[in-house]
């Protein structure tokens, strides 16, 4: 009989490890999650920031706000944020203008001809390409 519920004992003391593991793992998420608050609120972690119970908070029954109503009050209230977005629109429009200089472009502008009936590209020798990369630009094709 021992030897039967030994498996479920050693079954048992698991379980209550891995609950107690998840407890702890969950606190110090918590305690993380807490610290990266203050941080973006600009408090010192060492400050406790006490949270209302969200049952007793009372739901409107609209949103009076657009989101980006919304948005442009909170950039109103934090112009450094208002700086921060404009660099950063800043630098992306010059990445896009440096990736646009540093890839060559191919552009081609074949010709074709018509009859009553059908559609027919003309030779080859007709045929424009147009080569542009980082030194310049050279047509190949006919003049």
């Amino acid at each position: 009989m021992v030897s039967r519920l030994y498996p479920d004992v050693l079954e048992a003391r698991s379980a209550t490890a891995q609950a107690e593991y998840d407890l702890q793992s969950a606190l110090g998420a918590e305690e993380i999650a807490r610290g990266d608050l203050a941080t973006a609120v600009g408090t010192p972690a060492s400050v406790a920031i006490r949270f209302n119970r969200w049952i007793k908070l009372p739901t409107p029954d609209s949103i009076s706000e657009t989101v980006e109503e919304t948005i442009n009050r909170a950039f109103a209230q934090r112009p450094d944020l208002m700086q921060q977005a404009a660099e950063i629109r800043t630098a992306h429009a010059r990445l896009k203008e440096d990736r646009a200089a540093y890839y060559s472009r191919c552009r081609s502008s074949p010709m074709y001809a018509t009859n009553d009936t059908a559609l027919y590209p003309l030779s080859a020798r007709m045929t424009g390409l147009t080569l542009t990369s980082r030194r310049g630009s050279k047509r190949l094709g006919p003049p």
